[in-house]
């Protein structure tokens, strides 16, 4: 759906005024930046996620049968220092993940703010009336929802291509 109604919504823009398009356009092309450059480091943190999850399995798995003899042999407190380590530094991976996909689902608002902001500007400056600024703003609010989901789907997409990768 983004790749009819992102470009009729310029289309529009256009038509309403060729420098609504221009004002608008700057923002929005950001945000696809925004997104392509952040979703390298994106898939990197899902891969370092991933990856960390399965060494604590791995080391769980390893232990669990031999939980009585580590019990006996005094190595318990010692072992669960170990896997408290590792959890946190899941957690820490975890939270580092959450907040690259954060930051990349929050790029479709700000830049359609900052075109909306540009667009009131236009039409200030260019004496534009009251209906041309709310039909620019209308047509930029129909931008938002698919640039959400495009900045979705590239999250989805870099965890996918980690998964598969395994």
């Amino acid at each position: 759906s983004a790749s009819i109604t992102i470009p009729t919504a310029f289309l529009t823009l256009y038509i309403l005024e060729p420098s609504l398009f221009w004002a608008a356009l700057g923002p929005v092309a950001a945000v696809f930046v925004g997104i392509w450059i952040l979703s390298n480091p994106l898939g990197a943190a899902h891969a370092d996620l991933r990856s960390q999850r399965a060494r604590l399995a791995a080391e769980m798995a390893e232990r669990l049968p031999q939980g009585i003899a580590l019990r006996r042999s005094g190595r318990m407190k010692v072992e669960l220092k170990a896997l408290t380590a590792r959890s946190r530094a899941i957690a820490k991976a975890g939270v580092h993940r959450e907040g690259l996909a954060a930051t990349i689902r929050a790029l479709p608002d700000a830049g359609s703010g900052v075109a909306g902001a540009l667009c009131l500007w236009v039409c200030i400056r260019m004496g534009l009336g009251v209906p041309e600024a709310v039909a620019a703003l209308t047509t930029l609010a129909m931008v938002v929802w698919p640039l959400r989901h495009l900045a979705d789907v590239a999250d989805r997409r870099r965890a996918y291509v980690v998964a598969s990768g395994k």
